[in-house]
């Protein structure tokens, strides 16, 4: 993509697939992967755009990021998610989640803590 919101988001996430090509990253079609919970972006042109930090492999998503996704999707923007991801948080040693799981960091710390931001969130609205 080559809008400067996909530049932008880029920058804070890293790279970024577009619908097709996640699609054949997973091996299935754009209209099933609009059935997976999978953090997608949208550019100030409409386009929609899906961080690959969150598959694992080829043909393979972090279940640890879906299951925070899925944890934090109803409190929060999935734009606010992938920023949430991206940013280093003193509860996981001050990396992002990104980094803590890249890192070798218990998945469930990960996890708890987007559990506990979610539950902050749920009280705050």
């Amino acid at each position: 993509m080559s809008d400067g919101m996909s530049d932008h988001w880029h920058a804070l996430v890293g790279e970024c697939y577009s619908a097709a090509e996640l699609a054949a990253v997973l091996g299935i079609t754009v209209d099933a992967l609009r059935h997976l919970p999978v953090l997608e972006v949208e550019t100030d042109s409409g386009a929609l755009l899906y961080p690959a930090f969150q598959v694992v492999s080829f043909g393979e998503l972090n279940a640890v990021i879906v299951d925070a996704v899925i944890s934090l999707a109803p409190h929060m923007r999935e734009a606010d998610i992938a920023l949430w991801l991206s940013r280093p948080h003193l509860g996981l040693g001050d990396l992002s989640p990104r980094q803590w799981l890249d890192a070798g960091g218990n998945p469930d710390d990960v996890l708890v803590f987007a559990t506990v931001t979610a539950r902050r969130r749920a009280r705050e609205n």
